[in-house]
C-alpha cells in the first residue's frame, strides 16, 4: 500500500564548500509535513546538480544542503525520498 502526503516547496540553504561550483545560495526543496527531501536536484543554467541534506531545520533556521555532484546530460534520478526529524 502506498501513502500519498501533500508536499509543498520551502526555502533552504546550499552551503559553500570545496567542490561546490554553485557557491552558497538559497534553494527551493520539497517538504512533506515535517519531512524534507534528502537529495534534491537543482537546475543551474543548462546543468543539473544533485544536492544532499546536511542538516534539518532548527528553530527559525532553514534546512541546509551540501553539494553532491553534477548530473550527466539525460541522467535520471531516483524518486524523491524524504526524511523527518
Amino acid at each position: 500500500m502506498a501513502y500519498t502526503v501533500a508536499s509543498d516547496t520551502v526555502e533552504a540553504r546550499l552551503i559553500d564548500s570545496a567542490g561546490n561550483p554553485l557557491g552558497a545560495m538559497t534553494i527551493e526543496v520539497q517538504r512533506a509535513g515535517v519531512a524534507f527531501e534528502m537529495r534534491p536536484v537543482v537546475d543551474h543554467g543548462d546543468e543539473r546538480h544533485e544536492l544532499m541534506l546536511a542538516s534539518l531545520p532548527a528553530f527559525a533556521e532553514p534546512a541546509t544542503y551540501r553539494y553532491a555532484r553534477l548530473l550527466s546530460p539525460g541522467e535520471s534520478t531516483a524518486p524523491a525520498v524524504f526524511i523527518r526529524p
